[in-house]
């Protein structure tokens, strides 16, 4: 939309299809103003557009017109097509052909600005990091709707267009056919996570430090949409380590916690509250304590030989599979 504006003065107002919205396949609306002028479409945006996508897209225009095709790169026998099919496009560089009641808008030639940022450095952001636990934790995640993985993930959709293409740039999505893709390389992926989420993520959920009046953790009642992380997730997993710090991850407000745990400020205290960056729906396999690789991760990110001993147990146990 800044390419478009700097190089033909049509600003773009850019809607994301809600996360809670009926799925018609979509990603947004767009409405672009020239002058007094509005053009709103429904809009499917594509990384790079390829041949074997028409059949959907014409599904599409059929259901949804007009219908605007966005992406960062069309090739010119595509751009024709799209043209003989009445489907309007914008690429990234900011050329755009629409048709319009009798007008005709079409703006070629222009190349995308030297030193554009590329999806690939916005990989490993806060957002992009939610993004790339939920499809570690939950492959079948990757080929659901886009606005699905969002809500998994907890993050605007377009996070998730941003995340899936730069993990395409680096090579780790195969594409298994027209339909289907998959993660590879998932064994260095994860590593490069587990350091992103030791140094972004982690650190930016965090809602405070306490101490516990109650003596044993064990005794004590979480709240609805709070669970063990850590060390005492680790316990109940493996019975094999006695926690130390305690870890505790809420979808709700540090308030509802501490009180209804009986919690108090403390700087260097043993209980550490996070808020919880995913969906709690995903809780499901585990009821009480964080996702497997949430827990592999706290535990591993210490760099205690307990933790890190204990951390190989789970990832034999419960990881193993999913990433040799």
């Amino acid at each position: 939309m800044r390419n478009l504006e700097a190089n033909t003065g049509i600003k773009g107002i850019w809607i994301p299809q809600p996360v809670n919205a009926k799925d018609n396949g979509l990603d947004g609306k767009l409405t672009l103003v020239l002058d007094k002028q509005k053009f709103t479409f429904d809009v499917e945006v594509k990384r790079e557009l390829r041949q074997y996508h028409f059949e959907r897209l014409l599904t599409q225009a059929n259901n949804n017109r007009p219908l605007m095709v966005i992406a960062d790169q069309i090739f010119p026998t595509l751009k024709q097509r799209l043209k003989d099919e009445g489907i309007a496009y914008i690429d990234g560089a900011g050329n755009i052909y629409l048709r319009r009641e009798g007008q005709v808008i079409w703006i070629e030639g222009q190349k995308a600005p030297v030193g554009q940022i590329h999806t690939r450095n916005r990989i490993f952001t806060k957002a992009g990091l939610k993004v790339i636990h939920a499809l570690l934790e939950w492959p079948e995640a990757i080929n659901r709707p886009y606005r699905e993985i969002a809500s998994l993930a907890n993050v605007a959709l377009g996070t998730v267009n941003v995340v899936m293409a730069g993990l395409k740039d680096n090579g780790y999505l195969l594409q298994l056919n027209e339909k289907t893709i998959a993660l590879k390389k998932k064994k260095e992926l994860l590593e490069k996570w587990i350091e992103g989420y030791r140094t972004i993520l982690k650190p930016a959920m965090l809602l405070g430090t306490y101490y516990a009046r109650e003596g044993n953790w064990r005794t004590m009642e979480l709240p609805n949409g709070a669970v063990w992380g850590g060390e005492p997730a680790a316990d109940k997993l493996t019975n094999y380590l006695d926690p130390e710090v305690l870890t505790i991850y809420t979808a709700g407000t540090k308030n509802e916690l501490t009180k209804k745990m009986l919690l108090a400020p403390k700087i260097d205290g043993n209980v550490t509250v996070y808020q919880m960056f995913w969906n709690p729906v995903l809780n499901e396999k585990t009821p009480e304590i964080a996702p497997y690789l949430v827990v592999y991760a706290d535990l591993l990110i210490t760099d205690e030989p307990r933790c890190v001993e204990t951390a190989e147990i789970i990832y034999n146990k419960h990881l193993k599979t999913l990433f040799e």
